[in-house]
């Protein structure tokens, strides 16, 4: 989101932050059939087929254009560094509480995604009925990524991340 922000004039925002999302909710949903299938063919080809996603997704961000200008101005200034972000989240109450309750979240939803596969196969499930529970969250994920325009016009960002 925040490479986005970089590259996204202010007015195309709002659409361009909603295809990320449909775009990663999109790979939610391939992703694992994907891997099923990689998998299916060798124990190896879905390693290989992650290790090759990493590698394009780091030349994708090598490719990203830089303001070099703003780069030079903030060398030259004292401080800029990592340590004055990690000020200013500390410092915004709003900032440090999103943090929190993000790193939260992510955690705990990490915990869910696991226990949701335990359930699933402690109850007789199979792996397809453990794929076609997380297919319906990124399907509940697609959903909202299409409300991201009408709630950005009607809500404040305070409010969109409550």
């Amino acid at each position: 989101m925040l490479a986005t922000r970089s590259v996204v004039p202010p007015a195309q925002l709002t659409s361009a932050l909603t295809q990320e999302e449909v775009r990663s909710h999109s790979a939610s949903i391939i992703g694992p059939a994907l891997g099923g299938m990689l998998y299916a063919a060798s124990r190896t080809l879905p390693i290989v087929g992650i290790a090759a996603g990493y590698l394009l997704s780091a030349l994708c961000a090598l490719a990203v254009p830089r303001d070099k200008e703003a780069s030079r101005e903030r060398r030259a200034q004292p401080g800029g560094g990592m340590l004055d972000g990690l000020a200013l989240l500390l410092r915004v109450p709003v900032l440090r509480a999103s943090i929190i309750a993000l790193s939260v979240l992510n955690l705990g939803g990490s915990a869910l995604d696991l226990l949701v596969v335990v359930l699933i196969k402690a109850n007789g499930g199979s792996e397809a009925e453990v794929g076609f529970a997380f297919t319906i969250v990124s399907i509940g994920g697609l959903a909202g990524a299409g409300l991201v325009g009408l709630l950005h016009s009607r809500l404040s960002p305070g409010a969109l991340l409550i």
